[in-house]
This record gives structure tokens, sequence and C-alpha cells, in this order.
């Protein structure tokens, strides 16, 4: 009797010993798994902005991931494909868009690998006001497995004029 309950307690205690030993390497890899910072969140968002007035197709796709879903505020309906996101990235470039000031821009940690980046800005072109435009986007990015931060979703839409923004 007492060779089975000494058997029974060092199984047990072994279990115990695994169960902590499990516990505290999920804990040591939530740890290394560190929320993304302020500062690389805005990073990633400069460089968005630097690829828009690129006016270089592959700079301005090189911050989408190859799945993006897109909404545009010129062209319906939603763009699910790449191809159909590189023809609007085409027309994009053709515009022109050289500069764009955020004055507002917003972001918000979701978790270890989710952000959003959301804000007004005002896309101006040195080939003539007619292209200039106001935008609100929302840009959710996602960290990828090579560590680099790519937009997953993108909405823009053109702002309202100022007088009715006020009504």
């Amino acid at each position: 009797m007492n060779r089975i309950f000494s058997t029974a307690t060092v199984c047990l205690l072994m279990a115990a010993t695994t169960a902590c030993e499990e516990r505290r390497a999920e804990a040591g890899n939530a740890a290394s798994a560190a929320m993304v910072s302020e500062a690389d969140a805005a990073a990633a968002a400069d460089a968005t902005q630097a690829a828009w007035t690129s006016m270089d197709v592959p700079k301005i796709e090189s911050v989408f991931a190859k799945d993006v879903v897109s909404f545009s505020p010129v062209t319906a309906p939603l763009a699910t494909t790449w191809d159909e996101f590189h023809k609007r990235q085409e027309r994009f470039a053709a515009l022109k868009m050289d500069k764009i000031e955020v004055a507002d821009r917003n972001i918000q940690i979701l978790d270890n690998d989710t952000f959003v980046v959301s804000g007004i800005g005002k896309l101006t072109s040195s080939d003539g006001e007619e292209n200039d435009r106001t935008v609100r986007f929302t840009h959710v990015y996602q960290k990828q497995d090579d560590g680099s931060w790519k937009i997953v979703t993108a909405h823009r839409s053109f702002a309202p004029e100022e007088n009715e923004a006020s009504t």
C-alpha cells in the first residue's frame, strides 16, 4: 500500500512540475512577444505617407499586404484582388500627389500584431490644384511573417467640404 501511495505521489509531483514549467515557458513567450510600440507604429505610418507621395507604384504598393482589402473614394466596388488594387494604384500615382499634410493622425495599438492608423490628410500636387484632395483614411496594419508591417485593410473617403462639415 505504501508503495502504491509513493508511486502515485511521485507521479503527481512530476505532473505538477511539468505543468509549472509549461506555464513559465508560456509566460516567457508572452513577454517576448511585446506589444508594438507607438514609435514603431508611427514609423510605419510615416513610411506609408512617404510612399503615397512618391508617385512610384511599386513603392506605393510596398506598404500594403498582397491580400489587402481596399475601399477607394473614387472607384467602386471594394478592391479584393491584387490585380484590381494595382490598377487603382497606377491611377493614383498618375495624379502626381507629391505632398501630404496629416494634422490629426491617430494611432490605436490593438495587440502585438495589429494597429490602426486614421486621420485626415490633405494631398496636394505640384502639377496643379485640380488634383488636390482631402481624404479621411483608416488603415489596419498587421505584422507579417518577416517582421514588417503591412496594411491589410485600407479605407479612404473624401472629407466633407468645410461648410458641409459644420452642418
